[in-house]
């Protein structure tokens, strides 16, 4: 409880704390919170953008941040293309944070915060390639693209009985590729479709969900300290509005904060 009291305290706004210093070791090993950030043409609850600046805008570089500052340490952004990177680099201690839809193979490698928020994948096509439905996606010549290593990619793999999956790198080569023809349907989260229309203008959501998933702060397993540290930062930044004020401050108004 006192380390609740803590972090609301300075999620509020209030100075940063000497913290426990077992927990600043666990947590942060090397000095910095090292936060995994998955990075994309537009933000949302999972990825962060790259400014012209260099630097990196979203939610999660404002929750990474006030993070830091609850440990009394600086931040050191890791960027990825996708979470499965970030899952991997977790998993194998060069990070010590990161954000990401939750699924059994993931809680396999990782232990999770609470959610803060929530994932919808869908399929993305475009309106001429005569796609209508969730199951035309599985249709012989069609190609099915999704980004590596993620949730909603183990979802597709699972869901299409004709098809198989290719798996991209990052966001930006599966709008190449719809751009250029060669590839028909991308599953991704659906609250990215603006975003994708501003690359690719006729590009359309099927109806229906591919999966629906948790979006939650992850960190290395066996790791105690930091696992009770992100539960009670998510809990008291839902209590203290900065998830709400992180998605605002991005632009995403509409993106639901989880209970």
């Amino acid at each position: 409880m006192k380390a609740a009291i803590v972090l609301l305290g300075v999620l509020l706004g209030g100075p940063a704390l000497a913290a426990d210093p077992a927990l600043v070791k666990e947590m942060a090993p090397t000095g910095k919170l090292r936060a995994g950030i998955a990075v994309a043409p537009a933000p949302n609850a999972v990825f962060a953008i790259k400014e012209a600046n260099g630097d990196y805008r979203g939610p999660t570089i404002t929750l990474s941040r006030a993070m830091a500052k609850s440990l009394g340490v600086e931040v050191e952004f890791a960027p990825r293309p996708n979470t499965g990177e970030l899952t991997e680099a977790i998993g194998a201690g060069t990070m010590d944070v990161g954000y990401m839809p939750v699924d059994d193979a993931r809680r396999k490698v990782l232990d999770f915060s609470p959610p803060y928020s929530f994932a919808s994948s869908c399929y993305f096509v475009r309106t001429g390639s005569g796609l209508k439905t969730m199951a035309d996606v599985d249709k012989a010549g069609v190609k099915v693209i999704a980004i590596s290593g993620t949730t909603t990619l183990r979802a597709v793999e699972h869901n299409l009985k004709t098809n198989k999956v290719v798996a991209v790198r990052a966001v930006a080569d599966a709008i190449a590729m719809l751009k250029s023809g060669e590839a028909q349907a991308f599953a991704l989260g659906r609250d990215s479709l603006k975003d994708l229309q501003k690359e690719v203008p006729d590009l359309i959501a099927l109806d229906g969900a591919i999966h629906r998933a948790d979006i939650s702060v992850a960190v290395p397993k066996n790791h105690p300290a930091s696992l009770a540290f992100v539960k009670a930062f998510i809990e008291d930044g839902k209590k203290s509005c900065l998830i709400r004020r992180a998605f605002d401050d991005a632009g995403l108004k509409d993106l639901e904060v989880a209970p």
